[in-house]
């Protein structure tokens, strides 16, 4: 009985587990595999980097992999490089590449990849004559021919179409000699709200030089009226792209700004401790709407959750009931072996008792 109480414990235990960790039933098929590409003598960093004066040209070569059991065709082209609102490189669509850049050339538009095949993709850069000192920045991507589209399942009113596309992005940097520099300027930073679910404070920064950077950011929130810093801000940041604007958010997870007149502090530094790119110094006002925060940060997840699918519940409990059975048989088989014990020393006792004693022995003796 001990053994199967066991047994059914740990049914119970895996049973749960594997409810509580798993995800709802499947019923949208994977996105297409994305290519596996590979640069020819890329950069030390992984990417192409290039020095070229106005009117010098370099050509270079991916491979293009694929790495499914299937032959598949991929769209090859050069996409635009900016900042991501948080920092960082973000690439845009096909056709999106701006005449700064478009002197990078592909010598196709489209791949066809036999089952675990590779194909070389070459391109040429060639910098147009009279072009301003500075970094360009473009991606080389490989991608999937067509999105894929997911269908909703039909015994579901909450089911979702998701189309996805899979790409991969190499970067291609040039660098014009001559004078560069980074530099930057803030915005006024304005405090509202993300979905009532927190306050953000929104820092516009504008990267007004010709070099890529990786900031960092500084700074405070204080009241008109004086006093301690309600607010401090301190953070390095990914790559800024030259001559993009973002306006980075900072977000409030765990506190809450009062309506009422505050003053900020910003600096913009080039790493930190390094060499000053901007400062600014300012009001900023927060209204009442902005402190309309449902539900109060530190309490709730801040990011909506998806509801609970309905087949969950009843796992649950049949976990639950599982474990219970468990307890129950674990406290049964202990109750039946302790009366066990009980009987054979019970038994035991009876038997010494019925023995002679040695005076008996003796008398019989005699």
């Amino acid at each position: 009985m001990a053994g199967a109480a066991r047994v059914a414990v740990v049914c119970a235990f895996a049973l749960t587990t594997v409810l509580l960790y798993s995800g709802a039933p499947a019923w949208a098929s994977s996105a297409p595999a994305a290519p596996g590409v590979l640069p020819v003598h890329p950069g030390p960093h992984g990417y192409f980097a290039y020095t070229l004066v106005p009117g010098a040209s370099t050509s270079g070569t991916i491979m293009v992999r694929d790495l499914t059991a299937t032959p598949a065709e991929y769209l090859v082209y050069m996409a635009e490089a900016t900042t991501s609102p948080v920092g960082g490189v973000a690439y845009g669509q096909p056709n999106s590449l701006p005449p700064s850049v478009s002197w990078v050339h592909l010598s196709t538009a489209a791949v066809e990849v036999a089952a675990q095949g590779v194909v070389p993709v070459h391109f040429m850069v060639a910098v147009p004559a009279g072009i301003a000192p500075g970094d360009y920045m473009a991606g080389l991507v490989a991608q999937t021919l067509a999105p894929l589209t997911t269908p909703a399942p039909t015994s579901s009113k909450r089911g979702v179409r998701l189309v996805t596309t899979t790409r991969v992005i190499v970067a291609v940097v040039v660098h014009v000699p001559g004078a560069a520099a980074p530099a930057a300027r803030f915005g006024p930073p304005t405090l509202g709200l993300q979905q009532h679910r927190r306050q953000v404070l929104s820092i516009p920064i504008n990267d007004t030089g010709n070099v890529l950077m990786k900031p960092y950011l500084a700074g405070n929130l204080r009241r008109c009226s004086g006093g301690p810093a309600v607010l401090r801000i301190g953070r390095q940041l990914d790559t800024f792209v030259p001559h993009t604007s973002i306006d980075y958010p900072w977000y409030l997870n765990h506190q809450i700004l009062p309506a009422g007149c505050y003053t900020a502090a910003l600096t913009l530094d080039l790493g930190a401790g390094g060499t000053r790119l901007a400062s600014y110094s300012g009001t900023v006002r927060v209204g009442a709407a902005a402190t309309k925060v449902q539900p109060q940060p530190g309490k709730h997840l801040l990011v909506a959750q998806p509801g609970l699918p309905a087949w969950l519940i009843p796992a649950v409990l049949a976990g639950v009931l599982l474990l219970l059975l468990a307890v129950f048989l674990l406290l049964r088989a202990g109750r039946d072996r302790r009366r066990l014990l009980e009987g054979l020393a019970h038994k035991d006792t009876r038997y010494k008792s019925a023995a002679p004693s040695a005076e008996e022995l003796s008398s019989l003796r005699r």
